[in-house]
């Protein structure tokens, strides 16, 4: 089945992987809106309308991202997914471009709450998951308007130049 580009996985269907499928149909929504912005010269009117449509995705994405971690988890596969849905807010949240390059740049520290357990399918289609939001985050980062984020944020997604320490930076994220 289809939802938008994102197929929903048959494995491991519960509400909080279904919910996580639909969130990832929401990022692709806003990562085109996000990438639509700035492609051509918009009256005033247009851009207001711009604005609105995409405060409306953004409101979309972030209303699902609520609604994963809310759910209560039917399965120990379900944790990694509220943790991710956890770090999308948050990224998302930041409005500053800046703001979220810094963000962004702190996630490796926080790979080991994002751990899938097991080795079996239903495991493997969380990894898959996971690896959708991974590469929507990526794609975020990588929009005109987050690189145009200063050159030391940028520096920190290459890896390059010191990192703000991630306990420190995803601090409101560990007790998820």
């Amino acid at each position: 089945m289809q939802v938008g580009v994102t197929e929903v996985l048959p494995l491991a269907k519960t509400p909080i992987t279904c919910a996580f499928s639909q969130m990832l149909a929401a990022l692709t929504t806003h990562l085109v809106a996000e990438r639509s912005f700035g492609t051509r010269d918009l009256s005033a009117a247009e851009r207001a309308l711009w604005l609105q449509e995409a405060a409306l995705v953004r409101s979309q994405l972030l209303d699902l991202l609520i609604e994963i971690q809310e759910t209560a988890q039917a399965s120990p596969l379900d944790r990694p997914l509220v943790r991710m849905a956890g770090v999308v807010e948050w990224l998302v949240r930041s409005d500053e471009p800046d703001e979220f390059i810094r963000r962004f740049s702190a996630l490796p520290g926080y790979a080991p709450f994002l751990s899938i357990p097991g080795a079996d399918m239903a495991s493997a289609a969380i990894t898959a998951l996971m690896r959708r939001a991974e590469r929507g985050l990526e794609m975020l980062a990588d929009l005109p308007r987050y690189r145009g984020a200063p050159a030391c944020a940028q520096r920190h997604l290459a890896g390059s130049g010191p990192v703000q320490a991630a306990d420190q930076v995803l601090a409101p994220l560990q007790a998820a």
